[in-house]
């Protein structure tokens, strides 16, 4: 009785034997019941025609492999008019047809395989006792059958499926009533969604992002389906409209009281420091903006220029919207570990001490973490006559203009408004791109439907063209905007299923393609067997 456990099923089989074979345990099971049932007619039969063995692998025992030798048998069918005169009785709940593996032994392996890569999960199960490889643990998660239920508000999004040679993004589709992943298609176009959506027409509601191809999907596939676009990234879309119109164009500066200002207590430099300085496009940028720029008035879609010129959609839309070529300032120098000891070295080299070492004992003692060879370096630059003006501790220069724009007002400290204050009142149009972008932003946060659409209408006046090919996007999409307004739904289960999606397509180690990826991320929809060892 004590090794019951060991059999797969005791309602079927009984152990007859158990015997050791080097480094693996064989179980000897025969069946219990005397007749068996036919699949296709359903008659139970006693008649034995013939007998047959099969040797599948079960769970380990001790770390060691289990191999079963199990005596199956044929039966006649005695139904005069089944089609088929022999069958072999079939275990449906322990042992599939052909198979090598146990049922419960499959279930074990596939969980091990989509915690991480089938090739690292072939090694761990090396160490408990299982006889398999890498690539018979893919082709068990490709044979996986995965159940959903049919969904009533899904929500779909992009993700980027491969990003070289060239950039391919698929689709997520997520129950957002369950909150899981029900599917994952090879492709952001809109045709695929468009027939997936056809052959599942019991949805109610459809939440995406911006994107219009799947916008066109659900009006093509689901008409009488409710459209919610998504609230963060409208919000988004605000500051990307405030952002094109500050990097358009260079600002004028107040000047303030001894070139000197204060942000939450810090020294800061002038305020010259932050603002925007003549400079000149790289070539490199030069060259795509023209060539962003030819394409879109040939007519060309942002999706195909994308893939022709392989940079990404945003970067594309960024281009269009700005009338010269971009231009990015310099990072700012961050200083180095020794610069905060500088004047501690100083001192000590000039009382006569030129010792390196005893200099780094000394520095070190008062907190110094960085190395002996800085401590040199700097010496040997001070005998040259060099300053090493790189190693001074550096000062801290103010925030940009564009991290007081794009934060909410009610983020900003007291003095921090002030001076935005003083800088819009030098920019008009800067001025009115905020408020515009400030107020937006309420009416999202507050779901105001009236005051949206008196906002459209300010925004398509104000003269700002960001602010204006942002209000052509909103009425050309003006009923999914106001679903977003008025119903709970939105994207953000879609925005979290995709982050578990880059972990599991990293963790296949580039074995992680469309089909078997998409086998990865519904894994978890499936009940776990309750397994006995």
């Amino acid at each position: 009785m004590r090794f019951r456990a060991l059999c797969p099923d005791n309602s079927i089989w009984q152990i007859v034997l158990i015997s050791v074979r080097p480094e693996i345990y064989v179980i000897h099971l025969e069946p219990l019941k005397r007749e068996a049932r036919c699949p296709l007619c359903g008659t139970l039969s006693q008649r034995i025609h013939s007998h047959y063995p099969r040797h599948p692998w079960d769970l380990p025992w001790s770390s060691s492999p289990v191999q079963l030798w199990i005596t199956c048998r044929r039966f006649f069918c005695d139904c005069p008019d089944c089609p088929r005169q022999i069958f072999a009785e079939s275990f449906p709940k322990s042992l599939k047809p052909y198979a090598r593996q146990t049922i419960r032994l499959q279930t074990l392996l596939l969980e091990l395989a989509h915690l991480g890569s089938a090739e690292g999960a072939a090694r761990l199960a090396k160490f408990l006792g299982f006889l398999t490889s890498g690539d018979s643990m893919i082709r068990l998660e490709r044979r996986e059958t995965c159940i959903t239920i049919e969904p009533r508000v899904i929500g779909v999004d992009e993700f980027a499926l491969q990003k070289k040679p060239e950039i391919n993004y698929g689709t997520i589709i997520v129950d957002e009533e369950r909150h899981s992943p029900i599917d994952i298609l090879s492709s952001d176009q809109m045709e695929p969604v468009r027939d997936w959506l056809k052959n599942h027409p019991g949805i109610e509601i459809f939440t995406r992002d911006r994107d219009q191809s799947y916008a066109a999907a659900a009006r093509s596939a689901i008409p009488e389906a409710d459209q919610v676009t998504d609230r963060f990234h409208l919000i988004q879309n605000a500051g990307t409209a405030l952002k094109t119109l500050y990097k358009a164009h260079t600002w004028k500066m107040p000047n303030f009281e001894n070139n000197q200002f204060t942000v939450n207590g810090s020294p800061y430099k002038s305020e010259v420091a932050f603002t925007q300085k003549t400079r000149h496009p790289t070539a490199g940028k030069l060259t795509k903006w023209e060539a962003v720029k030819q394409r879109s008035a040939e007519g060309q879609s942002i999706h195909h220029i994308a893939l022709e010129l392989g940079i990404d959609r945003i970067t594309v839309r960024r281009y269009i919207s700005i009338d010269t070529a971009p231009v990015y300032t310099p990072g700012q120098y961050r200083g180095t570990k020794i610069g905060p000891f500088l004047s501690s070295l100083r001192i000590m080299c000039d009382s006569g001490c030129h010792d390196v070492k005893k200099l780094y004992q000394e520095l070190n003692k008062a907190g110094y973490p960085g190395k002996e060879g800085m401590v040199r370096y700097v010496l040997k630059a001070w005998k040259n006559g060099a300053e090493f003006g790189k190693l001074s501790p550096p000062i801290k220069s103010p925030p940009p203009l564009s991290h007081w724009l794009l934060r909410s007002r009610d983020k900003l400290e007291d003095e921090e408004k002030t001076k935005l204050d003083n800088i819009l009142e030098l920019n008009p149009s800067l001025a009115i791109g905020y408020r515009l972008k400030e107020r937006f932003q309420k009416i999202i946060r507050e779901k105001d439907v009236p005051g949206l659409m008196a906002w459209l209408q300010e925004a398509a006046t104000s003269g700002s063209k960001p602010f204006q090919g942002m209000v052509t996007s909103i009425r050309r999409d003006l009923v999914a905007v106001k679903n977003a307004l008025t119903l709970p739904w939105s994207n953000a289960q879609c925005e979290g299923q995709i982050c578990r999606l880059k972990l599991i397509k990293r963790a296949g180690y580039g074995r992680a393609k469309p089909d078997l990826l998409r086998k990865r991320v519904l894994h978890r929809l499936n009940p776990i067997l309750q397994l006995r060892c």
